[in-house]
């Protein structure tokens, strides 16, 4: 784990929530005025970091690093081990390689503001896509709209990499194999793309479902169905043409694949 992270996000949050940072080793009661700022830093803590933390473990924690260290021990795991600190270290490291300006890259500071200070700029695009690929999902456009913060983005990629855990099922034996794949690729769509179930239809084309991911969901397709489908019969972009694929394409090669092997 980042441990040396999870002090950095304390600072921000507990500027947001409660004015202004803590500094490290001094404690925490003999830093602050007025009896709220307990209440609202573990409400804080619940908020920003799904962690929940008594009065009593506030007090035994004294400093900011002790509380840095209760909260360590309290944050939740993603199937690979990945706790939101380490996202957060990981998008900072992202964001650091693509943007070349000076950044605020705090828990609570802003996209637009902070980060990206040319609105207008394809930065963000290429974040986006940074992230996508790292961590092997796609994010909705809708999704991406919906992140003003850093530690909005942090909670929205950890909570999405708990969901990504996929296995292929053993077909019923009253289902053909078409139907079955069908139906498994759409499961694939909807856990790993977030693809919304009534757009995944066989006529559609995967460049309408899978506008900035389809390299990503061509290695998920290989694995998941161990099958080895040539790159350019999915989807292919030359000379700035598409060649889109509808689902019920892939479903056929999948299966021609499968008899081949």
């Amino acid at each position: 784990m980042n441990s040396t992270k999870t002090p950095e996000i304390l600072h921000s949050i507990a500027k947001a929530y409660i004015g202004f940072p803590f500094s490290d080793d001094a404690p925490l009661p003999d830093q602050v005025s007025g009896a709220d700022w307990a209440p609202g830093l573990i409400s804080a803590l619940r908020q920003e970091l799904g962690v929940e933390i008594t009065p009593d473990e506030l007090q035994v924690a004294k400093s900011l690093l002790g509380l840095s260290d209760l909260v360590q021990s309290k944050l939740a795991r993603d199937p690979n081990g990945r706790s939101l600190v380490d996202i957060y270290a990981a998008v900072e490291n992202w964001v650091r390689q693509e943007l070349a300006h000076e950044i605020d890259f705090s828990w609570c500071a802003t996209w637009k503001e902070d980060l990206l200070k040319d609105t207008d700029s394809l930065d963000d695009v290429e974040i986006i896509l940074r992230m996508e690929d790292a961590l092997g999902f796609s994010i909705p456009d809708r999704d991406v709209q919906a992140m003003h913060t850093v530690g909005q983005t942090v909670r929205y990629l950890w909570g999405r990499s708990c969901e990504q855990n996929f296995t292929l099922r053993q077909p019923a034996t009253d289902v053909c194999t078409h139907a079955f794949i069908f139906y498994e690729i759409r499961r694939l769509l909807m856990i790993r793309g977030r693809v919304p179930r009534k757009s995944i239809q066989l006529e559609t084309q995967l460049g309408q479902l899978l506008p900035s991911w389809y390299f990503q969901f061509w290695r998920e397709i290989k694995v998941a169905f161990n099958v080895d489908i040539p790159h350019g019969n999915l989807l292919t972009r030359s000379l700035g043409i598409e060649k889109r694929t509808t689902l019920g394409d892939l479903v056929a090669l999948i299966v021609s694949s499968k008899d081949r092997a």
